[in-house]
């Protein structure tokens, strides 16, 4: 038999078997073994994406007749889709707006644009769909390669196996013509307010002669105050939340005026590690740290600030500041009363605090002497012109204070 007679009997043969195969099943890609499935399988999955684009591979699995769901998985389902150039699409951009949409919104926002007070009244409401275990911004439809999403302001139709509730709720801003969490607190700071702006028309430089202090503290490992967390129920769910029991932070002091930033100062004991304020160490701090770095300064024209945390306020430290400073003090039991609750007039919560978080944690820092560089290399990077203008916005939240009645800045939102 001559070489090329052997050949056409294997192309027969090879041809046979392709036509008996052919017709009557189909092999999928992938990168493991290939799994075959029916023509008629492979229709009803084409069917079922179809009718219904958003469908996870699963929810098609599930519909599939049960002969065929031992044989056929998701990666099977997802490799037929592919190709049938049926491909898993997220949306090109968010929900668009309509021409006249948009005229009503900018018209909206013209007529209300000067409304201060009127936020404080405000009752926000909305509701939303929370599903069992799908997540519907996740949802991607399959779409033929050539098709662009582009998302309706309609939403597709949810289909019976979807298990979820509908939750409505409201947020109340409050801050009613000057009421804050306390009822007297808007006096308390009508009354600073009113003084310290008498004391700029006396001397035009007095806000860059104060000393405003606090402490914050900086999370190594992300910990979220539990007093953030609640759950409400009628009864108690018995749910627990696992968090550490001594996270790693560090507990930080700064001094902040329009001549530069004394600190930071970081709290530790005598065996260097990391503790949190009480009144021993703020007075140390004050004796060992503060005072020796105002020598540089002439103190006798400068004015100091703290709020009212008790190791603030205790009798020896009051006595220790004004040894200093004299009746140029600003604080609780001190000769000039800094009101409660208003951390939208220290210039350390309004800026700096949130200015260095938001800088301190962009290399990730996996240790706490990593984190305290950085505290150190941001803060001694911040240039005095930006000071000046921090400063400079204190007398502009005075203006807004004192025309608000002693209301709370519209950044802060305090919660009965």
């Amino acid at each position: 038999m001559s070489n090329e007679v052997a050949v056409n009997i294997i192309l027969v043969e090879v041809a046979v078997h392709w036509s008996a195969m052919e017709g009557q099943r189909a092999c999928c890609r992938g990168s493991g073994e290939h799994r075959c499935i029916s023509e008629r399988t492979d229709w009803r999955i084409h069917r079922l994406t179809i009718r219904d684009p958003i469908s996870a591979t699963r929810d098609i699995r599930s519909l599939l007749p049960p002969e065929a769901v031992e044989s056929v998985f998701t990666q099977t389902i997802r490799n037929r889709l592919y190709e049938v150039q049926l491909r898993a699409r997220v949306p090109a951009t968010e929900v668009s707006l309509t021409t006249l949409n948009k005229a009503r919104y900018l018209a909206w926002y013209h007529r209300h644009r000067t409304w201060i007070l009127e936020w404080h009244r405000g009752l926000f409401t909305d509701e939303s769909h929370f599903c069992l275990w799908r997540k519907e911004c996740h949802q991607r439809p399959w779409l033929p390669s050539s098709e662009r999403y582009e998302p309706t302001p309609f939403a597709y139709c949810q289909t019976g196996y979807t298990q979820g509730i509908m939750a409505w709720g409201c947020q109340v801003i409050y801050s009613l013509f000057g009421l804050a969490i306390h009822q007297n607190d808007h006096q308390a700071r009508r009354r600073f307010v009113e003084w310290a702006q008498n004391e700029i028309a006396v001397v035009p430089d007095f806000h860059k002669r104060i000393l405003f202090s606090d402490e914050a503290h900086f999370w190594l490992n992300g910990y979220v105050n539990k007093q953030n967390c609640r759950i409400w129920n009628e009864a108690n769910p018995q749910v627990y939340v696992e968090t550490p029991l001594h996270p790693e932070k560090l507990t930080v002091w700064c001094a902040l005026w329009a001549g530069g930033i004394i600190g930071p100062y970081f709290f530790k004991n005598d065996e260097g590690h990391n503790v949190t304020v009480n009144g021993d160490r703020y007075r140390a701090m004050i004796t060992n740290f503060f005072i020796p770095g105002m020598n540089n300064h002439d103190v006798q024209k400068l004015w100091f600030q703290q709020d009212g945390a008790t190791c603030h306020t205790a009798r020896a430290t009051i006595d220790l500041l004004k040894d200093t400073f004299g009746d140029r003090l600003i604080s609780r039991f001190g000769p000039v009363n800094w009101p409660p609750r208003s951390c939208d007039l220290t210039p350390l919560d309004y800026f700096l605090w949130g200015y260095v978080k938001s800088l301190v944690y962009a290399d990730k820092p996996q240790t706490l002497d990593h984190l305290e560089d950085n505290i150190h290399r941001v803060i001694a990077d911040i240039r005095p012109q930006m000071l000046e203008k921090v400063i400079e916005n204190w007398t502009s939240r005075l203006d807004y204070i004192r025309a608000s009645h002693g209301s709370p800045m519209p950044e802060i939102i305090f919660r009965m």
